[in-house]
């Protein structure tokens, strides 16, 4: 069962480094809206940085982090129940998604880009929740994720 999205206090989004020019960032975004930047490597804007985004967008990327969660969650259980195998290739960079709850429950999960079997929809979730908080003008263009 998804918690409620508007009790959440912060959601963050990590991207990792891979063995090439994966953009490498971080971005918490707040519920009433503040989005913190921190770019690190193959990024336009490397450092700290901020802006704001409507309380209402803050949310919708909070509904999508909990998809992102819940399909990671269940792929888990069915590689732990032998229902699926797991793929690997080397060298791929990996997404972690966090969410705090104005409860103090926190939710996390990790996607390593490089696991094959996971579901295809968790990139696109990734890249939606980029394009809601608007990180586009300071990762760049002609970067893979």
């Amino acid at each position: 069962m998804m918690n409620e999205v508007h009790l959440f206090d912060y959601i963050t989004l990590e991207k990792t480094p891979c063995f090439g020019c994966c953009p490498v960032y971080k971005i918490k975004v707040y519920s009433p809206g503040l989005v913190e930047w921190e770019g690190i490597d193959f990024v336009a804007r490397k450092g700290k940085g901020s802006w704001y985004i409507a309380p209402e967008e803050a949310k919708r990327a909070t509904e999508i982090a909990e998809k992102i969660i819940a399909l990671l969650e269940e792929h888990e259980r069915l590689i732990k129940a032998g229902e699926k195998e797991l793929q690997f290739v080397t060298d791929c960079s990996s997404c972690e998604v966090t969410i705090k709850y104005r409860d103090g429950q926190y939710k996390c999960a990790n996607h390593y880009h490089g696991d094959m079997s996971t579901p295809k929809e968790l990139g696109r979730l990734e890249n939606k929740i980029d394009r809601v908080v608007g990180t586009e003008k300071w990762v760049g263009k002609g970067n893979h994720t």
